[in-house]
């Protein structure tokens, strides 16, 4: 992520020519300022020579990645125009990857930089603050989600994801962090990767491996912040982690308790009256889960925020969920096995009543237990 914030932006300020007559010196000055505190890596220097505003957001990038920032050629850079009114001006200057306009602000010899305007990766002119304060606060937040204690993301949330994070209990917010793939710092591209649609940004972030990419939506209330992310990979497909996040806590909940039925009351989860007293005959341990139990999950999907499918090696599974009490409720399981699906809780109702009849060694033969494990 960090590569396009200077590769093609800043290298070739330093030794700006003025192609226009009309160029301020000051103006120029602080161009350069600009430019050789980025040629020299002179953090300090770089924030003294912007504005406040723009200060506060060089401030956020953290001292290694900062380090680790490329610098360009500068030759062959020279003004195109510049435009100055009594407290703003700008400068148009090419560059080797393409134009950069500089927008400043003061009068006189006292010049800073308020913000730059360059080209993103779709060859759409974008902020460079903005675009830095949404990927800073993109990168924040999916570097957060690593650590499962930790909260240090709240102020990076918008408030609708705050929300919905906050309407969960702290076991379900661990729960479905473990459903989440390794989250690791971006790789670096040449240009912004953010896209501006009004008050909206939408970022998308291709993880380490290439196995997963992650798509972060963003809204501007005063600030841009976190207000959804769409996740894809070949062990994941949630189109919206807000929306879906209810449901994941309902599978999670559901996935604990096929791994031990004693750990979990089924009426905390289930809300299908036929299907929480199955797997309240499971709690109580006298009969067992069959085909149904616990194994290592491959595949997760989410459908309409509500309907999550999730494979594992031998079949498939159909969780629904609905809003009960203001929590998402398992109101059907569904187990797809040769080739149909069939409903969990009709499945264990006829696996109890078996075991207790003359039938159940013969019947045993027709187990959903599949014997080959």
């Amino acid at each position: 992520m960090s590569r396009w914030i200077v590769s093609a932006l800043f290298a070739c300020l330093i030794g700006v020519q003025p192609a226009d007559a009309g160029l301020h010196l000051g103006m120029k000055l602080a161009c350069k300022r600009y430019g050789d505190a980025w040629g020299a890596g002179d953090r300090t220097g770089l924030q003294a020579a912007v504005t406040e505003d723009f200060a506060a957001v060089w401030e956020r990038i953290p001292e290694s990645m900062f380090a680790k920032l490329p610098k360009s050629d500068s030759t062959g850079s020279s003004v195109l125009s510049s435009q100055k009114s009594p407290t703003g001006a700008t400068v148009s200057v090419q560059t080797q990857d393409g134009v950069i306009v500089f927008h400043l602000e003061g009068t006189g010899f006292q010049w800073r930089v308020a913000d730059l305007e360059v080209s993103n990766l779709h060859g759409e002119a974008v902020s460079l603050k903005q675009s830095l304060e949404a990927s800073l606060t993109s990168r924040d937040f999916l570097i957060g989600l690593a650590d499962p204690a930790g909260r240090s993301w709240n102020g990076c949330l918008s408030r609708s994801m705050q929300h919905a994070i906050n309407s969960l209990s702290p076991e379900e917010w661990r729960h479905i962090q473990a459903y989440l793939p390794k989250l690791s710092e971006p790789a670096m591209a040449k240009k912004p990767m953010v896209r501006f649609f009004d008050r909206l940004a939408v970022l998308n972030v291709t993880m380490p491996g290439g196995d997963s990419s992650v798509q972060v939506t963003l809204v501007n209330e005063g600030a841009w912040k976190v207000d959804d992310l769409e996740l894809s990979g070949r062990a994941l497909r949630i189109p919206s982690f807000r929306k879906g996040m209810p449901a994941m806590a309902a599978v999670a909940k559901l996935g604990r308790f096929m791994k031990d039925p004693k750990s979990l009351d089924p009426s905390s989860f289930v809300g299908d009256q036929k299907l929480r007293e199955e797997f309240t005959f499971l709690r109580s341990g006298k009969v067992d889960a069959g085909g149904l139990g616990s194994q290592k999950m491959e595949h997760l999907r989410i459908t309409q925020d509500v309907h999550v499918y999730v494979k594992y090696p031998n079949r498939w599974i159909l969780v629904t969920t609905t809003p009960i009490g203001g929590r998402a409720m398992v109101s059907n399981l569904q187990l797809h096995e040769g080739g149909a699906w069939r409903n969990a809780a009709d499945l264990l109702a006829l696996q109890r009543k078996v075991k207790t009849s003359p039938l159940a060694d013969w019947l045993g033969g027709i187990s959903m237990i599949d014997r080959s494990r």
